[in-house]
């Protein structure tokens, strides 16, 4: 048992052991391959399952072309990058338009009233009064 921990004692923490870069781990930029990790033919790996293996909700071999592609004679493409985070101010501003466009094109162009006056019914300034102020014709009385 002694001899055990010496050995990791001498060797430094076991952390930097496992780290990313020790395991060969480091991925691109754009996150789908790690660099160096292939197959033994030399295709290399992808991180995430293929397109057609991901759409059937099957295992892939992470190959290019994995071998369900290759032995149902698929298309084998790696999975579309998907943006995650908050969209650009850019981008939502590009929504929004996109939104809106349909509308303004049936819709008046102008100010719309905010209460919705044009199903109002008008009336005088004499007859308002009366109604707000709770006067009324003296027969009402």
């Amino acid at each position: 048992e002694d001899d055990d921990s010496a050995s990791v004692a001498a060797s430094g923490d076991d952390a930097s052991m496992f780290s990313p870069d020790a395991l060969g781990l480091v991925t691109t930029a754009s996150g789908d391959k790690y660099p160096g990790d292939e197959d033994s033919e030399g295709r290399p790996r992808l991180h995430r399952p293929c397109a057609a293996c991901r759409s059937a909700k099957v295992k892939c071999s992470r190959e290019m072309p994995c071998s369900r592609c290759r032995r149902l004679s698929l298309h084998c493409a790696p999975p579309p990058t998907v943006q995650r985070g908050r969209p650009s101010h850019h981008a939502r501003l590009a929504q929004m338009r996109a939104h809106q466009q349909p509308q303004g094109a049936t819709s008046p162009v102008g100010p719309q009233p905010a209460f919705g006056s044009h199903n109002v019914p008008h009336c005088s300034a004499s007859m308002s009064s009366s109604v707000f102020l709770g006067g009324g014709t003296p027969q009402q009385q």
